[in-house]
């Protein structure tokens, strides 16, 4: 009985020491704070888009940040997969693409050959948002963020991604 009652005291402090250590960012990694964004179009949450907010700041480039909005548009900001964004001023970028056509098999891929089928894919978001030079969005993250930050991507568009699959 004295060795059950000490063996389950030594998983008990193993288990208790493991769960308190942090786990290990990269060096050079900043401060991360949580922030989450609130992506709209067209006045509706904007689901599935993917995010990633861009630094000028050569330090902070480093360390992506990103992630996908959820049902209700927002998306909870990752950098490297640790949970929120170092503090300072961003660009945003927003994407999201369709692809019709896109086999989930080898022999679905035979068939939609055999059909002449092509892929196609679409932009559902306006290029511009889409880079960092061209995107108007922007934010500051501070290390206090209380309420997601609404962006608005514009209105609803289609446009074929044809002419950068050349």
């Amino acid at each position: 009985m004295k060795k059950i009652v000490i063996a389950t005291l030594c998983v008990l402090l193993a288990v208790a020491s493991t769960s308190c250590k942090k786990e290990k960012r990269p060096d050079g990694m900043p401060d991360i704070y949580p922030c989450s964004l609130k992506i709209v179009q067209d006045s509706a949450p904007l689901a599935d888009a993917q995010v990633s907010i861009v630094s000028s700041d050569p330090q902070i480039m480093r360390f992506p940040c990103g992630g996908n909005t959820d049902a209700n548009g927002i998306v909870e900001l990752k950098t490297m997969g640790f949970k929120g964004a170092p503090a300072g001023s961003f660009k945003v970028v927003v994407s999201k693409i369709e692809a019709t056509n896109r086999p989930s098999s080898y022999e679905e891929a035979q068939q939609l050959q055999e059909q002449g089928a092509k892929e196609e894919s679409f932009d559902l978001v306006d290029r511009k948002y889409a880079d960092a030079s061209t995107t108007p969005l922007s934010i500051e993250v501070q290390k206090s963020n209380s309420a997601p930050i609404e962006l608005d991507v514009g209105e609803a568009v289609r446009i074929s991604r044809e002419d950068l699959m050349r």
